[in-house]
């Protein structure tokens, strides 16, 4: 069966970083032009990226579980892990950070602070924070376990919102939890599951 693994030079560091830019552009502008309330925390800044780092850390735990766990779990998960990984070889550690920062602040400017507001004011808590999850997760539609895993985040990182009403804490939770998993990946691909050699084999192909 011939490999339908990404090439490496499909998608460049700059690609990304500049997408992360653009949404962030997009939520300031959203924010700005519809007048959206940013609302006042329920809890302090510090104890926020305190929780922050713990909620990232949890999730980086549970989807290492999910590498080593049951088959039908692990299999789906490695898969992801080998799509993404070319992307993620050709970056190094500033990059990385500077990427899992930007995808912190634009995504959660956007998705959580712009558009779960105006989602609940329409739809309700429940509803509001479902729907914002779902268009978080098509937006990042690689497979359909990438939309899965992060339709679980995204549900997380809104009810998180949605409760403490902290841009500190769900900016710092994803912030995290992607420096988490990209260090990972990039430096420790092998303790993910990755077959650098079989991945290595098929692109000189």
């Amino acid at each position: 069966m011939r490999s339908t693994k990404p090439s490496s030079s499909s998608i460049k560091p700059g690609d990304l970083l500049a997408g992360q830019l653009i949404l962030a552009a997009i939520a300031v502008v959203t924010i700005y032009w519809f007048d959206t309330p940013v609302p006042i925390p329920v809890i302090g800044n510090l104890n926020a990226l305190c929780l922050g780092v713990a909620f990232a850390g949890l999730s980086f735990l549970l989807i290492i579980v999910g590498l080593n766990g049951p088959k039908w779990l692990a299999k789906p998960l490695q898969q992801q892990v080998q799509f993404v990984y070319p992307i993620v070889a050709e970056f190094n550690a500033l990059r990385l950070t500077a990427l899992a920062l930007a995808a912190g602040v634009s995504e959660e400017l956007l998705f959580r602070v712009a558009l779960q507001y105006w989602s609940v004011e329409w739809f309700g808590t429940l509803l509001g924070v479902l729907a914002i999850a779902l268009l978080f997760a098509l937006l990042h539609c690689m497979s359909w376990t990438y939309v899965a895993t992060t339709f679980v985040i995204g549900l997380a990182l809104g009810s998180a919102y949605a409760y403490w009403q902290s841009i500190a804490l769900v900016v710092s939770w994803h912030f995290c939890y992607d420096l988490l998993a990209l260090f990972a990946l990039r430096y420790f691909p092998e303790k993910l599951g990755l077959d650098i050699k079989g991945f290595q084999e098929t692109a000189n192909q």
